[in-house]
């Protein structure tokens, strides 16, 4: 696995770590069918609408998301095939990619933090790697949303199939308050969360972009010079710490690359810096307008 991977683990604990968790979910059957379809040129909307019927749980969670306050479309969208006419092969990739990956890890909930916490945080950072992307590349603004949603889907893998490394670095940052999480994970696992939610994401097939977002959420400038994602999630999770959504509002701030500014167009203080207090009254605002969605979340999906 460590010499195919595009995101090498790199140290002995790390590797020991990876192979403790080969139990790893799969991806859901209706997911996994639809990457593979969904990507060929000759594929209809009726046809990777007939994949995503087979699974009823995904096909009806669809529906009543395409049909909620975040996406604003004037008619009632009644079946699966208007769903995917009205939001594109890419919302409905990235919707029911993300569906899946909460879906996996909801069952038998036995994780050490507070689950509706985490996905507060997550969805914030979808919503807020939207909201920086729009302004730059509106055609990558659903996948910044499911990358931003996802990003930390790491922490989960440790919370729940390696609870004892997991608890070592929360003892870790308690006992060092000015350690932020990825830090932590890297001094005393010798890996990140965010290495090994790109590990999981390449195991499902995710797209390339989406697997690349979550390696480099907290080092951007690792990618490609064009890779518009990582700084994106980077930024937004910045931000959502600093506005204290949700889980790790606790945890010491991440370090922010001081070349967000340039890589997403941000204006600048008078000091220099990037100025993120028209951002963070825009991005509450829009939390605000697609409250149904996170509550939708939370009530089908949080059932722990």
């Amino acid at each position: 696995m460590e010499n195919k991977s595009r995101f090498r683990l790199g140290e002995i604990q790390g590797k020991r770590l990876a192979r403790k968790i080969v139990t790893l979910p799969t991806l859901p059957t209706v997911a996994a069918k639809m990457m593979q379809i969904i990507d060929h040129p000759e594929t209809s909307a009726r046809d990777l609408s007939a994949v995503i019927r087979s699974d009823h749980v995904i096909a009806s969670r669809l529906l009543k998301l395409a049909n909620s306050a975040y996406y604003g479309l004037r008619r009632q969208v009644a079946n699966l095939d208007m769903a995917v006419v009205l939001l594109g092969f890419e919302n409905i990739r990235n919707l029911t990619l993300s569906l899946s990956v909460i879906e996996s890890f909801s069952r038998n909930w036995r994780g050490h933090f507070d689950y509706s916490e985490f996905w507060e945080h997550a969805y914030a950072c979808g919503v807020a790697a939207q909201m920086f992307v729009s302004e730059i590349q509106p055609g990558k603004a659903a996948d910044a949303f499911a990358a931003g949603l996802i990003h930390d889907i790491g922490k989960l893998i440790l919370s729940q199939f390696a609870p004892d490394h997991f608890d070592a670095v929360i003892e870790h940052i308690e006992q060092h308050p000015s350690c932020d999480f990825d830090r932590a994970e890297r001094e005393v696992l010798g890996i990140s969360h965010a290495q090994l939610g790109a590990w999981l994401a390449e195991k499902w097939n995710f797209p390339a972009s989406l697997a690349q977002a979550i390696a480099l959420h907290h080092t951007p400038e690792e990618g490609r010079d064009t890779a518009l994602l990582p700084w994106a999630v980077h930024t937004a999770d910045y931000l959502v710490h600093q506005l204290g959504i949700g889980f790790d509002a606790g945890v010491a701030m991440p370090t922010l690359n001081q070349n967000v500014a340039e890589m997403l167009c941000l204006p600048l203080t008078d000091s220099g810096m990037p100025d993120f207090e028209p951002f963070a009254g825009r991005l509450f605002q829009l939390l605000a307008q697609a409250d149904s969605f996170f509550h939708f979340l939370h009530k089908e999906e949080i059932q722990c």
